[in-house]
């Protein structure tokens, strides 16, 4: 049997884990988990020196829930992940994205994937344009992914969005 009681490492201060075991009949029951790592800090940490000198980040957040359960040969997978209170201003272009959180959700069942994707209130503010998206709401499921809510204001002109991807 394998334990894992608690692999951890920090992002600037916030702890991204690791935890769960793997039974000697191969159950699995892992787990990695994050709450609010700062966004700047994951940049940094991936050494993109250039995005942190042409942006700045001034909020912005990701929290993550995974898990992998089941037989070693037959794993379930499932994903939570969000962000939250995004604010970046990049400064050549003079544009800042805000967008106060998205969600993204995603399991899989009998090798089959279901979930959503969700934001709220994404703004672009350009010099040139204004673009903001109120709600998009995404379904994913066996077969297709089917955009079900979702428009965007470009200056004050309504774009409707509207889809599917049938048979990924």
């Amino acid at each position: 049997m394998l334990n894992i009681k608690n692999i951890s490492l920090e992002i600037l201060n916030q702890p991204l884990k690791i935890y769960g075991t793997i039974k000697n009949n191969s159950e699995t029951d892992i787990h990695v988990t994050a709450d609010k790592l700062l966004i700047k800090g994951l940049v940094a940490a991936a050494g993109q020196v250039q995005l942190l000198k042409e942006n700045n980040f001034n909020s912005g957040s990701v929290s993550l829930d995974a898990a992998l359960k089941g037989k070693l040969t037959s794993l379930i997978p499932t994903v939570n992940f969000s962000i939250n209170d995004l604010n970046i201003k990049n400064m050549p272009t003079d544009t800042q994205i805000t967008m106060p959180i998205a969600s993204f959700t995603l399991n899989s069942i009998d090798n089959k994937f279901i979930g959503n994707i969700n934001t709220n209130n994404i703004n672009i503010l350009n010099p040139l344009a204004t673009i903001s998206v109120p709600n998009t709401n995404i379904e994913i499921n066996e077969q297709d992914i089917t955009i079900k809510e979702a428009y965007m204001l470009l200056n004050q002109s309504r774009i409707d969005i509207i889809g599917k991807i049938a048979n990924y």
